[in-house]
């Protein structure tokens, strides 16, 4: 359930006013990583957990795929270091360094994150984990989606609409940090004041008319039909992912094909039309449609009206519990 369409990125196209060479980079000596084993793999890049001899630490060292060939490949996967490196909040892992390796494939190096993803929590809870039901009842699921969208709202304040959040993006950590990954496929808008070298005149553009870009079963309608996104984009996946916090199961269920089919034709997004449970709060439920609604329009404007409304219900449990 975690397949990413990446239908964006065009053939090599040319970008004059973009040179991502290695002696562009800063290459402060590949020596400084010492390789100690492999964290991860994706379409793109490999991630290892390595030693960072210069100031003593572990640190986990993205590398660009060998296979993975050309210029665009290579200018989005240095894209992703710079914008992922400018949103400095509690929620976005700080990279440390951007390079080379000596076989030219770029790397950057950012905080080792440790602990596990949201998908594998809630595939836990499915299957009646117990030692998870302990540590993620509802208030406490709750309380990680806060952050999540908090890190969001951040995002969106500065510009940036992240266009593939789901929970094998979302990183628990063993004290409560949660962390939004992969920024990869983030849209800039054109007032951002974060630097972007693939917005310059001449450069080439990583969406295209038509295009479909994000993960089936967490994409926004107009994802899935290749239109326009914005904020609102986000929080129609957030609103999914609470949803998916609440019942422990997925908004939109089957293959890739018939979760797009469902996205774009809609189902009921109450966590309480899925559950046997006579007083889940009405509240959540109100927020889920809201930020589910099929139409950009009627759902919150962006994360950070939407983290309003999910608060708003929040306090207001913290108070009554203080009362009882």
């Amino acid at each position: 359930q975690t397949e990413t369409i990446e239908g964006d990125l065009p053939s090599e196209a040319p970008s004059p006013d973009v040179d991502a060479s290695p002696r562009q980079l800063s290459d402060l000596g590949w020596e400084r990583y010492e390789a100690r084993r492999e964290l991860g793999e994706g379409g793109m890049g490999k991630v290892d957990l390595c030693h960072d001899h210069q100031i003593g630490r572990e640190v986990a060292v993205k590398v660009l795929l060998p296979e993975v060939r050309g210029r665009t490949a290579r200018e989005r996967f240095i894209r992703e270091a710079r914008v992922q490196a400018q949103l400095e909040h509690p929620g976005v892992v700080p990279v440390y360094d951007l390079g080379v390796t000596p076989s030219g494939q770029p790397y950057f190096a950012m905080k080792r994150v440790k602990g596990i993803t949201l998908q594998r929590i809630l595939v836990g809870l499915a299957s009646k984990t117990k030692s998870l039901e302990d540590r993620f009842h509802r208030r406490a699921l709750l309380s990680m989606v806060e952050r999540v969208i908090e890190t969001v709202a951040y995002a969106h304040s500065r510009g940036v609409v992240h266009r593939d959040l789901k929970p094998a993006n979302i990183m628990v950590g063993d004290y409560g940090e949660v962390n939004v990954l992969d920024w990869g496929i983030a849209k800039l808008r054109t007032d951002t004041d974060l630097t972007d070298p693939t917005t310059d005149e001449g450069a080439p553009q990583y969406t295209v008319p038509g295009s479909v870009v994000g993960t089936a079963g967490y994409m926004s309608p107009e994802q899935a039909t290749g239109d326009e996104v914005d904020a609102r984009a986000d929080v129609f996946t957030l609103g999914v992912i609470l949803f998916e916090c609440c019942t422990h199961q997925p908004l939109h269920k089957g293959s890739a094909g018939d979760r797009m089919r469902s996205t774009v034709n809609g189902v009921d997004a109450r966590p309480s039309a899925r559950l046997d449970d006579p007083e889940f709060p009405t509240e959540i439920d109100v927020i889920c449609e809201r930020a589910t609604a099929p139409t950009p329009d009627e759902r919150y404007a962006d994360a950070g009206e939407m983290l309003e409304a999910l608060r708003a219900y929040l306090e207001g449990e913290r108070n009554a519990e203080l009362r009882r």
